[in-house]
């Protein structure tokens, strides 16, 4: 997610978040036809784009980030129609922000796991791009091509 002022650089406009207009639109007592309409229009105006935002973050997750991190917040009806980018982002900062030792143990248990003739060779490489890219970006380590073969067989 860009900061205010890296966003402010980049397109040379400040960025406002749509603001939820509310339950309803307010009339005055006095209103008529016309400006009910008019009021109605633009309190729906609002509405979608303040829609369209929370849509629009919601989407860029779901595309940045692979299904497995997010699985557990999916409903088998509804997909993710009831979280928000906010619920999305919080799960992912509770359940993965810190590496523990624990974590470390049972990636390098994962990158020993004997491939089995029988599986596709291509489970084989997705575990090991997998195992070495948590090892290099999470845990701060980094595993060799060499170390990872060796493991392997």
């Amino acid at each position: 997610i860009m900061n205010e002022a890296t966003y402010l650089a980049c397109v040379n406009v400040a960025f406002e978040i749509p603001v939820h207009p509310g339950a309803n639109p307010t009339h005055p007592a006095s209103a008529l036809g016309p400006q009910i309409n008019k009021i109605n229009r633009k309190f729906q105006n609002v509405l979608v784009e303040h829609n369209k935002h929370l849509l629009v973050h919601k989407a860029q997750i779901l595309a940045a980030i692979p299904d497995r991190y997010l699985n557990i917040l999916e409903n088998d009806t509804w997909g993710y129609k009831d979280m928000t980018a906010l619920d999305m982002l919080d799960h992912l900062v509770d359940k993965y922000s810190s590496v523990e030792p624990d974590d470390i143990d049972r990636n390098r248990e994962k990158l020993s796991e004997a491939w089995q003739p029988e599986e596709p060779i291509e489970n084989l490489w997705n575990r090991i791009h997998s195992d070495r890219t948590f090892a290099r970006e999470d845990a701060k380590e980094e595993i060799s091509s060499k170390q990872q073969c060796e493991q392997q067989l």
